[in-house]
């Protein structure tokens, strides 16, 4: 070490991001006080949501003191929001009976009070409609692919994650709960949104609280803006508040009761926490043990997880299928609900269904990663909005391809092939072709350009 020089702080490790300390594109800036790595960049290495962006390991690991007060923190949260469940479990099951008939009167209650207001009530189901849309996770499919080929494709990287969890972890929830939505237990429920699928916990409470609390944390992080508390208290009461709209919106559609919204809240702030603690963590994992592997690996890495994934799911819904009888009732009560479906009845091989769409969609992400790093390995560089507006309206034909077209040609029975190809490589090729084809075709077509980083700037 030349003399004089002041050694880099235990607090702080170092990640091997391509740029020098105290270079011309960027440099470290760490104190034992800090409880991260921080990177300043110029601003062609951040993306047009002005998040950091670069080749996928530009991201804080705490080390040493600063990992520890970090880990007792998350791990304080965590034990809170553990009780929390814990409590609400336990309870639920001691009051069960009672906590769900006021939850069903409260659900009545929601939908005479409203349909009886001023407002008519088609534009009440309209703007229900709309606020549940956004936990959809057609939506989330959507919102992805704008992120992906118009903003960032390594944001774009932590939404697809974050779907993927709360889809997955959500489907399995309520295998294990099997409990019955409002309208299959009273008649009196209009059920203006159906669905075969059990009830608890409630997959838009939980997902949209997961995703868009994530959103909210990125953005009161952001470097090039200098939030106050006050303006991080109102991102986060915005955010709260549109969770809130779109849970609501589900009970007065009569998809959940309170109880159900309530529970999935808890699910995502569990999830939400678990991701925020583990992600730096689990970037480095990745990014260090597929640094120089091959697509062939990527393959058979993410193909024995998808397998695990589904023998996991399978086996679960064998088991409830087994010891588990719909009651007669529940048919003659949604019978009894309006509901908007012709013959609608409950089927329980849908979420079998949802399951395989979740399972290969994470299938795809890894092989598409590996391609698009073949000749993107930093991303793409921002572009002016007309670019961007023609990168995605590229993009939105394979969508309505993958999501319309081949929904109607492929074989709904028997149940496998129709596991296999309706739900399972119909997500899997559409998805690879989202990440890993398009963004080389932006590039041929002038729409964007390769991402250069210091490192490869260097070298070449």
């Amino acid at each position: 070490m030349p003399a004089g020089a002041q050694p880099e702080p235990r607090s702080v490790r170092r990640i091997d991001s391509g740029v020098s300390a105290g270079s011309d594109s960027g440099e470290f800036i760490g104190s034992p006080s800090m409880a991260v790595l921080t990177l300043r960049k110029s601003r062609s290495n951040h993306d047009d949501l002005g998040f950091q962006r670069g080749d996928d390991r530009n991201f804080a690991v705490p080390e040493g003191q600063a990992a520890r007060q970090r880990n007792s923190r998350f791990m304080l949260v965590l034990c809170g929001l553990v009780s929390l469940w814990l409590g609400w479990t336990c309870y639920y099951s001691y009051h069960r009976a009672d906590m769900i008939a006021s939850a069903l009167s409260y659900s009545k209650y929601v939908q005479h009070a409203l349909s009886s207001g001023p407002v008519p009530q088609q534009f009440l189901l309209l703007m229900m409609r709309f606020w549940t849309f956004f936990g959809d996770l057609a939506f989330f499919i959507f919102i992805i692919s704008i992120i992906l080929h118009s903003f960032d494709c390594h944001f774009s990287y932590d939404v697809f994650s974050i779907v993927i969890s709360t889809t997955y972890v959500g489907l399995l929830l309520k295998m294990l709960h099997s409990e019955p939505r409002p309208y299959w237990l009273d008649g009196g429920i209009v059920a203006w949104d159906c669905s075969s699928e059990f009830g608890y916990p409630s997959t838009h409470a939980m997902s949209s609280l997961y995703l868009f609390g994530y959103m909210a944390i990125r953005l009161a992080q952001r470097e090039d803006c200098a939030w106050s508390r006050a303006q991080k208290a109102l991102i986060a009461v915005s955010t709260l508040s549109f969770v809130s709209v779109i849970t609501f919106s589900r009970v007065y559609l009569g998809a959940h009761d309170y109880l159900q919204a309530v529970a999935g809240w808890i699910y995502g702030a569990l999830l939400l926490t678990a991701h925020i603690w583990v992600e730096p963590y689990a970037k480095r994992w990745l990014t260090r043990h597929f640094a120089d592997k091959s697509l062939p690996y990527s393959l058979l890495f993410f193909f024995g997880v998808t397998s695990a994934m589904i023998a996991v799911a399978a086996a679960i819904w064998s088991v409830r299928a087994s010891v588990f009888v719909i009651p007669e009732k529940w048919h003659v009560n949604i019978s009894l609900s309006n509901c908007n479906l012709p013959k609608f009845k409950i089927d329980t091989e849908e979420e079998l269904r949802l399951l395989f769409v979740t399972c290969f969609c994470f299938a795809a992400i890894g092989p598409g990663i590996m391609v698009r790093r073949q000749y993107a390995p930093d991303g793409l560089t921002p572009a002016v909005w007309w670019k961007r507006a023609l990168r995605y309206a590229l993009a939105a034909p394979f969508l309505v391809f993958f999501e319309v077209v081949l929904a109607a040609l492929l074989p709904k029975h028997p149940l496998v092939i129709s596991l296999f190809l309706r739900y399972g490589m119909r997500y899997f090729i559409g998805m690879f072709v989202q990440f890993g084809v398009l963004p080389l075709l932006h590039i041929k077509l002038g729409l964007a350009e390769v991402q250069q980083s210091s490192k490869t700037s260097r070298s070449s």
